[in-house]
């Protein structure tokens, strides 16, 4: 909103009719943003806002935030993006050659096709994939961002883990670890390698109770909600006092899986 004052304010911006479709109304802003040039300074120019086009030292002019200094664009799903002229952003990068570790500038110089060479060795290649549909499928989680990873490897052992971990040290590929995917947060997407332990059949699904239930050993791939209806069980066949529950307990209990709830949910509870 803040974006469309500044512009309205400059001259830059028309407001479209109302009776548009969503997809028409947002051709027609970026029609605007990129055709209409800025009008001439009014005589009255010591009466305009600070925001004016011509206020170019002012605290908020267009030409002073690098956000306001912009160029917009589409994509193919009607949504709009603004592009910053100086951010690095992933679709600013795609030009270059060189890698470097960080969110959109890890681009395949070599290591990408020799990590899943090597890989192959460890991993089955039938879990190995690269095709456009797992990466796109695997390219977001419940948070609102989006990363194509260049591979989505399902494991099957500790072992498999420990081997995909030592060819990553070797040839400098980072992994990311992704269960359900029920992140709000963005922590099980990357544009790197992703290593999936969850809906794996009956893989990394073992689970230990302790006498009373006060205390579970879980592998990661167990949904929360299904320990709990196994500390409950535990609970019935012993008749205990007490039928113990993890916690805590989000929303998406009956979702999340065990690896991803020790990876974002515990750690940021007191």
């Amino acid at each position: 909103m803040r974006r469309a004052v500044h512009l309205a304010a400059a001259g830059r911006l028309q407001l479209a009719s109302s009776r548009r479709t969503a997809a028409s109304g947002q051709q027609l802003f970026l029609r605007q943003l990129h055709s209409t040039p800025p009008p001439e300074a009014p005589a009255s120019a010591a009466a305009a806002p600070a925001f004016a086009s011509d206020a170019k030292e002012a605290t908020y002019g267009a030409k002073g935030l690098d956000f306001f200094d912009s160029r917009l664009r589409i994509n193919e799903w009607g949504a709009v993006s603004s592009i910053p002229k100086n951010d690095p952003a992933p679709h600013l990068r795609a030009s270059s050659s060189s890698y470097v570790n960080h969110d959109g500038m890890r681009v395949d110089d070599g290591r990408y096709k020799s990590f899943l060479q090597d890989a192959a060795a460890v991993v089955p290649q039938p879990r190995i994939f690269t095709d456009p549909l797992h990466l796109l499928a695997y390219g977001s989680d419940a948070s609102f961002y989006r990363l194509l990873p260049k591979a989505v490897i399902k494991v099957h052992s500790e072992a498999e883990v420990a081997g995909l971990l030592r060819l990553s040290q070797a040839h400098q590929v980072p992994v990311t670890f992704r269960a359900a995917g029920t992140s709000l947060s963005g922590q099980a997407v990357t544009d790197s390698i992703i290593i999936s332990v969850g809906y794996v059949g009956k893989n990394f699904r073992r689970i230990d109770i302790k006498d009373d239930g006060s205390q579970v050993t879980a592998e990661v791939g167990l949904l929360g909600g299904e320990v709990n209806k196994l500390l409950a069980g535990h609970a019935r066949r012993r008749k205990l006092p007490i039928s113990h529950r993890i916690g805590p307990d989000p929303a998406s209990i009956d979702a999340a899986m065990i690896g991803g709830r020790m990876h974002g949910t515990v750690p940021r509870c007191p």
